[in-house]
């Protein structure tokens, strides 16, 4: 955890804690899987520079408990492991933000990033097994990451342009309305029939 803490690279010590899941093999000859949480404490002889890539040189020692099932029981044990630890180390500060359509990422990475490797032995004793064991392991260190996700509900591009295209064909109608309007204004009256005249009576001799 001191690893997320800018400045910290070169401390001498480190903590942690996990859990662990491992295939034993003990003095019986029956394999069976062993599991548990585990405290680590790591010991730098060679720290990490304060600033930039770097290697730094340890030991790692941790205490585990141990939980088994077999012979139809459940075992409770306790164990140990010591070995050399080496380690790549780079610290890192960054911001990003990213947008995708509706969704919008935005956030900070911060701590160390290193890979590693360390050899060594550890010792079991699990319910009236004990053993001792080789152990070869790689670590990694990641960054803290801390973001949010944001979903954007105002109009898209595509809708505005819909609108857009929508408010076009209907100014278009609208002046073709007036259009046909006025030509039904300008015609001309027909012409009314003049009325017709009563035709002459023949005189009387």
């Amino acid at each position: 955890p001191l690893g997320a803490i800018e400045g910290m690279s070169d401390r001498p010590v480190d903590v942690g804690v996990g859990y662990q899941l491992e295939r034993a093999r003990p003095s019986d000859g029956d394999s069976r899987f062993v599991h548990g949480p585990y405290l680590e404490l790591d010991g730098y002889a060679i720290p990490a520079k304060k600033t930039g890539a770097s290697v730094r040189v340890g030991a790692r020692g941790t205490f585990d408990l141990l939980l088994a099932n077999y012979d139809y029981e459940r075992h409770v044990g306790a164990g140990g492991m010591l070995a050399a630890l080496v380690e790549f180390v780079g610290y890192g500060h960054s911001e990003f933000a990213s947008r995708d359509g509706d969704t919008a990422t935005a956030g900070i990475t911060g701590g160390e990033l290193s890979i590693g490797a360390f050899l060594g032995a550890s010792y079991r004793n699990l319910g009236a097994q004990s053993y001792w064991g080789a152990v070869i392991g790689v670590t990694v260190r990641l960054p803290f990451v801390a973001g949010v996700v944001c979903c954007y509900t105002g109009p898209s591009s595509s809708s505005s342009s819909s609108d857009s295209d929508d408010s076009y064909g209907s100014d278009g109608s609208g002046a073709g309305s007036a259009s046909s309007g006025g030509s039904g204004g300008g015609g001309h009256t027909p012409a009314q029939p003049s009325p017709s005249r009563t035709p002459a009576r023949p005189s009387q001799d």
